[in-house]
C-alpha cells in the first residue's frame, strides 16, 4: 500500500465515522467502502462497515477486521 492510498483511506474513514455519528449510516458505508478499496490492509474500514451494516453483513466485515489484526479487541466486542 502506498502511503498516498493509506493517507486517502484514512481521511475517508473519518468522514465515514462522521458520517455515522450524523445519522447517515448509508453515507458512511460508501465513505468505508472507498476507503477498504484503497487500503484492504486497514482494520478501520471494515469495523465502521460493521456498525454501519445489518447484523448479519455487520458478522462479515468484523471477521475481514479479524484477518487484518487478530488481535483486535474492537472487532471481537462487535
Amino acid at each position: 500500500m502506498s502511503l498516498e492510498n493509506e493517507r486517502q483511506a484514512r481521511l475517508l474513514i473519518a468522514q465515514a465515522l462522521q458520517a455515522l455519528k450524523a445519522g447517515s449510516p448509508a453515507s458512511a458505508r460508501t465513505l468505508a467502502e472507498s476507503a477498504a478499496k484503497l487500503a484492504p490492509e486497514l482494520e478501520e474500514p471494515w469495523l465502521v462497515l460493521a456498525a454501519a451494516s445489518s447484523p448479519a453483513e455487520s458478522l462479515e466485515y468484523l471477521q475481514q477486521a479479524l484477518k487484518v489484526n487478530p488481535s483486535s479487541q474492537r472487532a471481537r466486542q462487535g
